[in-house]
């Protein structure tokens, strides 16, 4: 009866000192900082693009976003500025059309393609009329580029919208 003891208490150390449980990776996201943001007609105010734990290298990013031109306005010529995430050597396009953002960021040729986590850029919108405007990047025009021009699909992101209030 001993011998059974012995072993069965020998099965249960060896069985828990197995390796750790493994971690669980976070996803990777696309997100404004802040998510609501609140201000005054005539006013600006503005977002962050954030990606965080993009662990696929990319060389170039586009999209679309949607927001109400009834509530706030962008202009395609000062509203948008680059950020640290693919560092200081690209080249940035922005084209607003009616309630419409299409922007592309990208790096020059012979840049090395980048991962990890960083503020794509800043967005600028200045306030119009009352009301509340979700900002949202359409997922089905969301687009990553490697440095052959080749799409990098990203799985499980996950895209967080944000809200401005024009008081």
């Amino acid at each position: 009866m001993k011998y059974f003891k012995f072993i069965f208490f020998s099965l249960v150390i060896l069985t828990s000192c197995g390796k750790e449980p493994s971690r669980s990776k976070p996803e990777p996201t696309l997100s404004f900082s802040p998510q609501t943001l609140s201000i005054n007609t005539g006013q600006q105010g503005e977002f962050t693009i954030q990606i965080e734990d993009l662990d696929s290298p990319v060389f170039g990013i586009s999209m679309r976003i949607a927001y109400d031109s009834s509530i706030v306005s962008f202009s395609d010529s000062t509203g948008f500025s680059v950020g640290d995430f693919f560092g200081t050597d690209v080249v940035a396009f922005t084209r607003e059309e009616v309630s419409i953002i299409h922007l592309t960021v990208t790096l020059t040729q012979g840049q090395e393609e980048v991962s990890g986590s960083g503020g794509l850029g800043v967005l600028t919108f200045v306030g119009k009329s009352s009301g509340t405007s979700t900002v949202n990047i359409t997922s089905s025009e969301l687009y990553f580029y490697d440095s052959n021009g080749n799409e990098v699909i990203v799985p499980d992101l996950k895209i967080e919208n944000a809200i401005i209030a024009v008081q």
